[in-house]
């Protein structure tokens, strides 16, 4: 009984290990192909960022970290390749960011701002989608 759930366990641990390795050189392939515009969106990223923690354009116009998200998420679109699919998942990943972040009292304001970066990717997503669906009409 104990041996055949040794075994049981360890053709698990392979099928997993298998399933790891397999993803890993998926990211890996897809990295080392799009090393250009990964460097050029973490760069851009990195500037707005910076250029918000250094007040730049704050009278004419306001570089918020809503406005990072959001531009980040469309320039992950033109830079990145991703998809409505790909974009629909960061708006569920931001939506399970949400709840612990509701759950604690305190933290109330971080879900609300999280739920809104929810909210922008849903549009995008939308948009995508519709986007995608035109252009494989024709």
């Amino acid at each position: 009984m104990i041996t055949n759930l040794k075994l049981s366990l360890n053709k698990n641990k392979i099928f997993f290990q298998d399933q790891v390795d397999k993803w890993q050189e998926i990211i890996m392939h897809w990295v080392s192909t799009h090393y250009l515009q990964l460097a050029v969106f973490n760069a851009l990223m990195l500037l707005l960022v910076l250029l918000r923690s250094a007040g730049y354009f704050e009278p004419i116009f306001l570089i918020s970290i809503n406005f990072i998200v959001f531009l980040g998420l469309i320039l992950s679109v033109i830079f990145l390749g991703a998809k409505s699919s790909i974009i629909f998942a960061t708006a569920v990943f931001f939506i399970i960011l949400a709840i612990p972040f509701e759950v604690f009292g305190s933290l109330q304001v971080w879900a609300e701002r999280t739920i809104i970066y929810a909210f922008e990717a849903i549009i995008l997503g939308l948009a995508m989608l519709i986007i995608e669906t035109l252009y494989r009409r024709k």
